[in-house]
């Protein structure tokens, strides 16, 4: 074995890097063992490491922290995942109920009840109603704090999580980023992604919660999908034709469309205000009349199966759907439309005033 006197200077340069320093990312290993190869201090390891701790700002924080990875050169959402595996397991603090239930309580003499557990730790959360109870608060005016403080909580944690895509990725088993970061290869990502994609299927939940619990659950599910979209697709060419439709109809308290806002106004955000119709599964007809449960959909050349990759039986499919509760169809192409204007929007007409 090798003395310390006796090594070289790129030895000693290692053991800083490796061994003092530690966990840099390998890029930026490389890039500080070239310029440590140039500087006088690579000769002695302590001032080395000094040399580079200032370097690099090395803030005095442990693996636990995402700023311990992002100084040693890893992104944002690298560092997020690192800091998350370095975080101390098995530390039983005040906001668990087992530190309680180990203790005696002084009020009583013996050990904390669950109970008593439960409200210590919950007084210690802003969003528990127990939190500002102990804080004077009347029972229903700490329901609505807490409330409160748990909305702001999420909106804030929102605002972050878009502000950050990359952690978003990397911390979502719905994303390839997620797998990759974990070892997988990318076509090994994908397959896990699409496996991810089928676990909340309508047999599955219905499977687990039962037929109507299932159903249920699962519309939720999708409703929920349809609204994190603040903007979704539509074809502007049907728009076209409902906005000639409506001057020739009575009222529009029971229609709706994608451009046509909840007050009745034109809406030209690129919003889509259809109606969502909770069925056999969720839908958004083009145009409804929900008086009369009369319904256009518009045939888009592209994606109704006339031209590219349309889905006739995605159509067909939703269509018995329709029927099965109630509702008359009346569908219009695209090309009918451009090739007949006139005719098309007398059709459909008659069609929602019979």
């Amino acid at each position: 074995m090798k003395h310390k006197r006796n090594r070289t200077i790129q030895e000693k340069i290692e053991e800083c890097l490796n061994e003092k320093v530690c966990n840099l990312h390998p890029e930026l290993y490389e890039k500080l063992f070239d310029k440590l190869l140039t500087e006088p201090v690579a000769n002695n390891v302590a001032k080395c490491k000094i040399y580079v701790s200032k370097l690099l700002s090395i803030p005095e924080m442990g693996k636990h922290t995402k700023e311990y990875w992002i100084v040693r050169g890893w992104s944002e959402g690298k560092a997020h995942i690192k800091s998350k595996q370095f975080c101390q397991k098995g530390i039983v603090g005040p906001y668990s109920k087992e530190f309680w239930t180990s203790k005696i309580n002084p009020n009583t003499g013996v050990y904390y009840t669950d109970c008593e557990a439960d409200y210590e730790r919950n007084s210690r959360r802003p969003i528990k109603k127990e939190y500002w109870m102990k804080r004077g608060y009347s029972a229903f005016d700490a329901e609505m704090k807490a409330q409160d403080t748990k909305i702001k909580n999420n909106k804030s944690g929102a605002n972050t999580s878009k502000s950050n895509i990359e952690i978003q990725k990397i911390t979502s088993k719905r994303c390839i980023d997620y797998w990759i970061a974990k070892g997988y290869t990318e076509d090994e990502s994908r397959e896990q992604v699409s496996k991810q994609q089928a676990t909340f299927t309508l047999e599955k939940c219905i499977e687990k919660y039962g037929e109507e619990d299932g159903k249920r659950r699962w519309l939720d599910r999708q409703e929920k999908w349809h609204k994190s979209y603040k903007k979704s697709n539509f074809s502007k060419v049907s728009q076209l034709l409902f906005w000639e439709i409506c001057p020739h109809l009575n009222s529009l308290d029971d229609i709706f469309f994608a451009e046509l806002d909840g007050n009745k106004k034109p809406d030209k955000s690129g919003k889509n205000n259809e109606l969502k119709l909770r069925l056999d599964k969720l839908l958004l007809p083009d145009f409804i009349d929900t008086n009369s449960k009369k319904i256009i959909e518009f045939d888009g050349s592209y994606w109704h199966g006339l031209v590219g990759k349309g889905n006739k039986n995605r159509d067909i499919e939703r269509d018995v759907i329709y029927k099965k509760n109630g509702y008359l169809i009346y569908r219009v192409s695209e090309n009918d439309y451009k090739t007949k204007k006139e005719t098309v929007i007398e059709e459909c007409l008659n069609f929602l005033k019979k």
